[in-house]
């Protein structure tokens, strides 16, 4: 009898591509080959460049046990709440990644001019702004194997280090999906079409 079958193909490591859109921004087109920037096909979507040590996808479920007299063990168990969320850290110090690390505000430009300096300004907001979150990396194919999230508001608690000996700025993000189980869509590329 043959043993079973394992793959080192499947054993997967890498880095993700990631990225930040408004509520409601489509998602790249089955077309849009693994590590092609998405928003080249679709400019709603904003990629903040480099993280400091890669994206962590952190799914927690609670269960509620139900239980009778008669067994020691539950009857049955159901999903009482769960938690989907998605950290990195921004290692771009740019004014938008800011932007997202807090969890909303508006960044304007103002172009140079006679007397007038060329700025870019961030203003902070007490309202959380809901994003679209995506992110893809290469599955055993060497495709795309991607995620999307409809609904995401930062949760994060923001610490960022002014201090030339220990580190450059980071900007830590902890975005949580406040839309149904249903909708976050993971889904992979796994043959060429055929022509």
């Amino acid at each position: 009898m043959a043993p079973p079958t394992r793959l080192v193909t499947n054993v997967l490591v890498g880095y993700s591509n990631m990225y930040i859109a408004p509520v409601g921004t489509a998602k790249p087109a089955d077309t849009v080959a693994y590590n092609t920037d998405w928003a080249t096909a679709l400019p709603a979507w904003y990629f903040p460049g480099y993280t400091e040590k890669g994206l962590t996808l952190n799914f927690d479920r609670k269960e509620k046990r139900h239980m009778v007299e008669e067994i020691s063990n539950p009857a049955q168990i159901s999903t009482e709440s769960s938690a989907f969320k998605v950290q990195f850290g921004l290692a771009e110090s740019t004014l938008e990644n800011m932007k997202y690390a807090f969890g909303s505000g508006t960044v304007t430009t103002q172009a140079a001019a006679s007397s007038i300096i060329g700025k870019k300004t961030l203003v902070l907001s007490d309202d959380l702004e809901v994003f679209t979150l995506g992110f893809e990396a290469k599955n055993p194919q060497g495709f795309f194997r991607r995620v999307i999230i409809p609904r995401v508001v930062s949760v994060g608690k923001i610490k960022s280090e002014f201090d030339r000996a220990k580190n450059y700025q980071v900007w830590n993000c902890e975005f949580e999906a406040i839309c149904p189980i249903d909708s976050i869509e993971i889904y992979e590329k796994t043959a060429n079409a055929l022509p």
